[in-house]
């Protein structure tokens, strides 16, 4: 996992450790997005209730658009939609760090051909399972309901795993 440093809804600068130790759920968003963005963030609500409880789950989404998405339009677009800042992380920051950690790291970019700098972005339906050892565990279609059962079911793994290690 590259390094990173960025803000979330509430302002609190959040880096790659907060990865560490925990079963992340890794997205790439925008909040002015009406296209699978809204579809997306309501799958992952069902993530976030069902392990509202429990501290070894957790969400993370990057913005694609940090120039508009400030933490404080990221905190109204949280409470909107009823996300939780105990369980999921907005974050914003540098663009180019932010697309780089993107397309670097996750490979999250439907546009892979005619890249355009001056207008270029990354959009991706995509979400990414992260154990505890920041080792990626899958890759899930946010937009449909059934690839967000499975990554849950892929979670109850983890747990498990993570149990098991607890163990010894």
């Amino acid at each position: 996992m590259d390094s990173f440093l960025f803000k979330n809804q509430l302002g609190k600068e959040i880096d790659q450790n907060h990865l560490q130790n925990k079963i992340s759920i890794v997205s790439f968003f925008f909040a002015r997005c009406h296209g699978i963005c809204p579809n997306i963030i309501r799958n992952l609500k069902f993530v976030q209730s069902a392990y509202q409880k429990d501290n070894l789950v957790q969400i993370v989404s990057f913005s694609v658009t940090p120039d508009l998405d400030t933490p404080e339009e990221l905190q109204k677009f949280a409470d909107q939609r009823g996300i939780y800042i105990t369980k999921w992380n907005l974050l914003t920051g540098d663009r180019e760090k932010i697309f780089q950690i993107a397309r670097n790291t996750f490979q999250a970019d439907t546009n892979t051909t005619n890249k355009n700098p001056d207008k270029d972005f990354v959009h991706s339906e995509q979400i990414f399972l992260i154990d505890s050892n920041l080792n990626f565990r899958g890759i899930y279609n946010g937009n449909k309901g059934e690839s967000v059962e499975t990554l849950m079911k892929d979670i109850e793994i983890l747990k498990q795993e993570n149990q098991f290690k607890a163990g010894f």
